[in-house]
This record gives structure tokens, C-alpha cells and sequence, in this order.
């Protein structure tokens, strides 16, 4: 079998290749579809197995290799190294699509929609305007689709072949652990920040902010205590800062905010726009990662053919009133809730970081006091509603570490094992260059 000449792949390309093996949320993907009369009319780069890559193909990857460099600010590489690497990374793929048809792996259109809406989201876009931004590349709606299912079918190729076989040893993240030592990071700080202010009225403000302090203290949610303030007032304003180092703070907090525990707030802060109060999520850095978690747990139903969505919502509201009555939340989980792995449990979600929660039952429960039973919210997996049933602080910096170490590890393996895989590929096929016009790139072994 014939091979092109190995030279080393410059940085710049390992990166925008990767993209095109690992990835199927980007637009500028690889197209397979071989027109017949062009093929028979364009000049044959390589010949595999029974199909061919020609000049078309070819031409049209280096247009997108190029659109997708600049785009980036980055350095495109001289064109012989970019179209050595462009007919390689063409090669790859065809044995790829070849295994996927040999193995009966395929991609339906319901799929491919489903991965569009998806990249749309992603990307803060409505259908209408990711096809803006597909045309805006030079292609069509259509062949972007098309190229998206071919993506989708490496993916799952790649998935079967290739991810589902690693496996990694408790042993081996320990081993990681203790020869991959972490530098100390800068500390940050989660924060939460609520500001009343006193432009027309000072005294009236430092009551207020009194007034939301000995409420959280009491017992009640941060946004809960101040969302009822919000709704009579309107010098309060509230807002999720994230995470912070101290150089990013005003110096008025600084002080305060190193001495401040996770899942504490400040005493109201006074400055000259009125009254602060912060509330500490989440510090991490130094070997520490302390962030703060709610248990909770949920009953979820969902709408079908025979159950529409209000008539959904409306069998949860009546729970929801059973068990503010008398019922035991966890007794009409285990009857009604539609969630096969939290079923047993009671609806128990167990510890959990907000963030790890869908987006809508995150906000929820930040905002929700303990023991409260939610009104019912609409996410991606149905109708919930939800109970918080404790919250705490948990240093996590030990499962952050090993997280790590396994990723790491993960993604080493996986780079070994897929090059390989694609190096068996190769062997089992017959790939034929046929370059006529510049051999001299592509000369063979």
C-alpha cells in the first residue's frame, strides 16, 4: 500500500483538524458525497478501496481549512503542507465513512435536525439565522446538512470503535495524581450581590438592607429574601457575579471577602451608592474548591399522547397541594414520578451543585427555601417540582483533582488508541496517490 510522506503537522493544524475529527457542533465540516460526473471529469488525488478523492474535494476542504484559519486570526501554513494535510485528513475520514457503512452505523434526519437545533442554541441563534451564518461560509444549507451527517457518523463510529474501549484503573488516576503535582492557583470567589440604594433616602435604605439581612439569617434564601422586597420597592437590585479573583473586587470588599465562610453572607456594606450584601457560593484555588450544595429532590411527569402539557401541569399542582397538606413528599415520588433512577429513592437527587442541575431546576432550587415544594417548571425532560430539602458547604477540591486526572488520562488514550485504529484502517485497505501532476509531494515509500 501506498503512503504519502509523513512531515510534522504544525500546531495551528493539529488544532483545526481535531475540531474536524472530535467535533460535530462547528459549521465547517467535511464533505463525503462524490458527484459522478465530476468525478469523472476531476482529476483523482487517491484512489481507496473502490472510491476516489478528487481535485473538487480537495479544493473545496483547503477553502474551508483556509476560511476557518483566518477566522481565527491564526498563521495559514505554506499551501503544499496545508494540501498534504487536507488529502491525509480526506483519506482518514473516507475509510471512516467506509467502516460506519460496513458496520450498518447511520444517521437519521431526525438526528441531524436535532444536532442543528442544537448548535443553534449553543450559539444563540434562531434556525433562520444559523443558515445566515452557513451561507455566509460559501456553502448551502444543504450541503451543510450533509456534512453534518457525515460528522454525526464519525461521531458514532468513533464513539463504538474507539471511546467505549478505554478503560481507566482506579490505579492509574492514582498514579496521575502523585506524579502530575498542581501548581497553587489564585484564589476565587462565587458571589452573589444584592445593592439597596440610598440616593433619596439613607436611613430608609439601611432599614431595608437590615430588614433582608436578619431574613437570610433567619432561615430564607438569598434571592427568596430579597425578591420580597423587590416586588414593594424599587431601589434593590440583585446579581449573580460568578466567580471573581480579589483583584476584580472594589478594595471596599476585599477584606471582607477573604474572611467570609461558603454559603455565608456580609452584614450590609455601606458606600456611596447605598447598601451591599454579598453572599459567598463558592472558593476555590490554593488545593481548595468549596462550593455550596442543596439536596434535593424532585418529582417529574411528562406530557404524552394521552396527557397533554396542561393537563400535566395541573395532575403536579395537585400534588403539590397534597403534600403541603399532609402527604410525605418522598412516599408520592415513589408513587407518581416519572424519573426511573430518582423513582426509588423518594424523587432524591441527593448532594448536588447547582450547576449540575438542568438550568431552570438550578435557579429554582438557588432561590427556594428549605423544605418550600416549588410551584411546577417546564424544562427539557418534562413538567418538575422540586423540594429543597438541605443545603451545605462541601469542599470538592479532591473530586476536582481526580475528575482531572481522569480526563487527562482519558484523552491520552483516546489520541493512542484512535491513531492506531486509523492505522489499521489504512492497513486494511488499498489507497493508491495519484497525483500525476506534482509527484514530488507525494512520493511513495
Amino acid at each position: 500500500m501506498a503512503e504519502i510522506e509523513n512531515q510534522p503537522i504544525s500546531q495551528v493544524l493539529r488544532k483545526y483538524f481535531s475540531i474536524v475529527f472530535l467535533s460535530f457542533a462547528i459549521g465547517l465540516l467535511v464533505p463525503e458525497s462524490i458527484k459522478e460526473v465530476q468525478a469523472e471529469l476531476d482529476q483523482v488525488y487517491v484512489v481507496i478501496n473502490d472510491e476516489v478523492i478528487t481535485k473538487t474535494e480537495v479544493d473545496d476542504q483547503l477553502r474551508n481549512a483556509i476560511y476557518k484559519l483566518r477566522s481565527r486570526g491564526e498563521i495559514v501554513p505554506s499551501s503544499e503542507q496545508l494540501e498534504r494535510d487536507v488529502v491525509e485528513m480526506l483519506v482518514d475520514l473516507r475509510l471512516q465513512y467506509q467502516r460506519a457503512r460496513e458496520l450498518g452505523i447511520s444517521v437519521s434526519v431526525d438526528q441531524v435536525l436535532i444536532a442543528i437545533r442544537g448548535i443553534a442554541e449553543k450559539n444563540g441563534l434562531s434556525m433562520l439565522e444559523l443558515r445566515k451564518e452557513v451561507t455566509n461560509t460559501g456553502r448551502s444549507y444543504e450541503e451543510y446538512q450533509a456534512e453534518l451527517r457525515q460528522q454525526l457518523l464519525v461521531k458514532k463510529l468513533v464513539e463504538r470503535e474507539v471511546t467505549q474501549k478505554i478503560d481507566i484503573s482506579e490505579e492509574e488516576i492514582a498514579d496521575h495524581l502523585a506524579t502530575h503535582q498542581e501548581g497553587v492557583a489564585d484564589i476565587a470567589y462565587n458571589l452573589s450581590h444584592v445593592l439597596i440604594g440610598s440616593q433619596d433616602d439613607r436611613d430608609g435604605a439601611q432599614d431595608l438592607a437590615d430588614q433582608i439581612y436578619e431574613k437570610i439569617v433567619g432561615g430564607s434564601s438569598f434571592y427568596r429574601a430579597v425578591s420580597a422586597v423587590q416586588s414593594q420597592v424599587n431601589n434593590v437590585s440583585t446579581s449573580h457575579l460568578g466567580w471573581l479573583g480579589l483583584d476584580r473586587l472594589p478594595d471596599l470588599f476585599i477584606a471582607i471577602v477573604e474572611q467570609l465562610e461558603v454559603g455565608k453572607i456580609t452584614r450590609p456594606i455601606e458606600s456611596q451608592n447605598g447598601f451591599h450584601i454579598l453572599r459567598l457560593n463558592g472558593k476555590r484555588g490554593d488545593n481548595l474548591y468549596i462550593i455550596d450544595q442543596v439536596r434535593i429532590s424532585h418529582i417529574l411527569m411528562v406530557s404524552n399522547e394521552f396527557r397533554d402539557e396542561a393537563t400535566t401541569e395541573k395532575e403536579l399542582l395537585v400534588l403539590r397541594e397534597r403534600i403541603k397538606s399532609d402527604a410525605q413528599f418522598n412516599e408520592i415520588a415513589r408513587l407518581y414520578s416519572e424519573d426511573l433512577d430518582s423513582r426509588a429513592l423518594g424523587g432524591d437527587l441527593g448532594w448536588v451543585d447547582p450547576d449540575e442541575l438542568l438550568p431552570e431546576l438550578a435557579s429554582l432550587a438557588i432561590k427556594s427555601d428549605i423544605g418550600e415544594v416549588s410551584m411546577p417548571i417546564k424544562t427539557s425532560r418534562g413538567y418538575h417540582i422540586i423540594q429543597v430539602v438541605n443545603r451545605r458547604s462541601k469542599d470538592i477540591s479532591d473530586q476536582i483533582r481526580r475528575k482531572s486526572a481522569e480526563q487527562e488520562i482519558r484523552l491520552s488514550k483516546f489520541n493512542d488508541q484512535y491513531r492506531s485504529w486509523i492505522d489499521a484502517l489504512r492497513d486494511a485497505a488499498w489507497i493508491d496517490y495519484r497525483i500525476s501532476h506534482n509527484t514530488k509531494k507525494y512520493e511513495k515509500k
